[in-house]
């Protein structure tokens, strides 16, 4: 396999998930306040290491003939010059790489972050009848309170419906999915073995010196079947009509 940066992210990956600190990033378990990632480290190369001398790029080259003891210390100032500058470039590499992993550990972490809030924004809502408002009394016996338990009753008959309804739906575009994965495989199948019989076919008729352009044309490709349109959509959108009409039906009922 070769050595690319996706198969870095992936060997990073599979020590992430072996570490006490950075496991939670690959769990599915929400992150909490208490889920924190190391701060970055900003990296720079070594004082220790000394740069190469760039001036030998720039001295001319002896155009008289030179004695081999100049010529042996020349190799050997371009010998080392050559060999710091391979281990500049190997240090930056390892910077570079040790720069890109924090990049990757932080994407992860503010994945993690984005999943929480949007969790904490879409919470669901509290179905729960409030019978006291603001805290102010009510007379159990009055006509518009009765009647206010009976909306409050009556949207969560909707709800219930609709919700049952979109489940139903769900369901039946699994089940029709299904059939049409069995019926697209049998199709593939016949089609597999008429090729095949085209092709023993062909071969007979070449056999018997019936020239190309007169073979039979091969069979076609058959389209795969999709899912009928109407019966599950329709029930979604009359659920979620329902669901509107009572949501309709409230804010009038709050305006009067």
């Amino acid at each position: 396999m070769p050595d690319t940066p996706s198969k870095h992210v992936r060997l990073m990956t599979v020590g992430i998930a072996t570490t006490t600190s950075g496991s939670f990033l690959l769990s599915k378990t929400p992150i909490s306040a208490v889920h924190r990632i190391a701060p970055p480290v900003l990296e720079c190369m070594p004082t220790h290491l000394p740069d190469p001398d760039w001036r030998v790029l720039q001295q001319p080259n002896g155009s008289g003939q030179q004695s081999c003891t100049e010529m042996q210390e020349k190799i050997d100032q371009l010998t080392e010059n050559l060999r710091l500058a391979h281990e500049h470039i190997h240090m930056r590499d390892a910077i570079i790489e040790g720069a890109h992993a924090q990049l990757v550990i932080q994407d992860m972490y503010g994945e993690k972050l984005n999943q929480a809030l949007y969790a904490k924004e879409h919470r669901l809502e509290n179905d729960r009848t409030k019978l006291f408002p603001e805290g102010k009394g009510r007379h159990l016996t009055n006509s518009g309170f009765i009647k206010e338990l009976d909306r409050v009753d009556e949207v969560r008959r909707k709800n219930l419906e609709a919700k049952n309804q979109r489940k139903m739906a769900k369901q039946q575009r699994r089940i029709e999915k299904e059939l049409i994965e069995a019926r697209w495989k049998d199709i593939v199948t016949q089609h597999k073995h008429a090729v095949d019989g085209w092709r023993q076919e062909c071969e007979r008729l070449i056999t018997e010196g019936v020239a190309k352009k007169d073979l039979p044309k091969p069979p076609k490709r058959p389209l795969k079947p999709k899912p009928a349109v109407g019966n599950a959509d329709m029930i979604v959108n009359q659920a979620s009509g329902s669901a509107a009409d009572v949501g309709d039906d409230s804010s009038s009922d709050g305006e009067e």
